[in-house]
């Protein structure tokens, strides 16, 4: 609006950027679901450490595992968590509870990124597979990533690759690519007795840790990623049963020199028989991300004018958040163009999308995939030096 001028001198007038800077969201909030001691059904608590679950929930539940895992997610690194309690009186939850509670989540939880199902004491490995397609489907409507404990029947490679019984059954009903399983369990020391426990809180708060200093980019994988908090694994793996079970997208658990390590960073979807481009859970995370920090930075644009002005506008907003993404590596390519782009013109956005209401932005990114396999070629010097 032009400011009105009365008399001769200097006007000063503060004239709008345009800018809306996009803020990457949150990538390690963990959502834990099952039975508690005690505490309201149906209501999802944010806890920031265990003593806040504890404050809430009450200590350890014996229908339940859900006290142990969230005390591993803070161990591990996690910094922030909600726990919804299911209550179905003495009888274990079944598929019908937990969506009581997916319902519940979604009404009052702002945004979660990893979800863990406890081991229920009443469950059955039958009645714990039924959960795993609804919470994945779940996963997906909510930009998460589901993280699966390894059924009880699995006890060697073997039978976590059998036909009939291993990951590939698994793989029913799941959205492959919004979930990945962890194998072996885990041991811990309670009071000096041995406990077998799942190992998905301790992923969960491993990728909170390794989220906040590498991005969500990099694997929670590797000699970085060893679990606190833990006395030993169910099973041992040897190198050649790892290779097993690393191609059908079964991540392992390895002890190793300096303690017990995620040996795998794989999704469902990983399974070198698929060739998915959301093989490596890495990527998918980082997609999720993007796709989370764009949906939520860009609800100013519903209801502006649908026209060039528009579309330079988000072209420069999505450009300077991929743009800061690229500087922290975050993608392949020496140079902005090879790293990622971000389109939003009358290419995208045809006359029909403007009648129709509608803006199309198409960004693209070149991922970084992890380097699980590394190759050493070693050759003797024939008495010459080698030009």
């Amino acid at each position: 609006m032009p400011v009105t001028v009365n008399y001769p001198g200097v006007y000063v007038q503060e004239v709008t950027s345009g800018v809306h800077p996009i803020v990457g969201v949150g990538t390690s909030i963990a959502m834990f679901i099952g039975r508690t001691r005690v505490g309201e059904p149906n209501k999802p608590v944010e806890c920031w450490s265990y003593q806040d679950f504890e404050c809430n929930f009450g200590a350890e539940c014996a229908d339940s595992d859900v006290a142990r895992a969230v005390r591993m997610f803070f161990m591990n690194g996690g910094t922030q968590c909600y726990v919804t309690r299911i209550d179905n009186g003495p009888t274990a939850p079944g598929p019908a509870e937990y969506e009581a509670a997916y319902l519940a989540i979604e009404r009052e939880v702002d945004r979660f990124n990893l979800m863990v199902l406890p081991k229920d004491a009443g469950h059955s490995d039958a009645d714990t597979r039924k959960l795993w397609g609804p919470a994945s489907v779940f996963c997906q409507q909510q930009r998460a990533f589901l993280l699966i404990d390894p059924p009880s029947s699995w006890t060697d490679s073997h039978t976590a690759t059998d036909a009939s019984g291993g990951v590939d059954a698994l793989r029913v009903g799941l959205v492959a690519d919004h979930s990945a399983v962890f194998f072996p369990c885990l041991t811990i020391d309670e009071g000096g007795n041995v406990v077998l426990v799942g190992p998905s809180g301790a992923i969960a708060g491993l990728m909170a840790r390794i989220d906040a200093t590498g991005g969500v980019w990099s694997a929670a994988a590797g000699i970085k990623s060893n679990l606190r908090g833990v006395s030993g694994v169910e099973r041992k793996f040897t190198a050649a049963e790892n290779g097993v079970l690393n191609k059908k997208a079964v991540n392992t658990l390895r002890v190793m020199p300096n303690g017990i390590v995620s040996w795998g960073a794989r999704t469902m979807a990983g399974d070198d028989r698929f060739a998915d481009e959301y093989k490596y859970i890495p990527i998918r995370r980082l997609a999720l991300f993007i796709e989370d920090s764009l949906y939520r930075s860009l609800q100013w644009v519903v209801f502006e004018p649908n026209d060039d002005p528009l579309w330079a506008q988000i072209r420069l907003n999505v450009d300077a958040f991929m743009h800061d993404l690229f500087r922290q590596g975050a993608f392949q390519g020496a140079t902005p163009k090879e790293a990622y782009f971000a389109e939003c013109d009358s290419r995208t956005t045809t006359q029909n999308d403007i009648n129709l209401g509608i803006v199309n932005i198409v960004v693209g990114f070149a991922p970084l995939k992890p380097a699980e396999f590394v190759v050493l070629r070693l050759q003797q010097m024939a008495g010459h030096v080698r030009t």
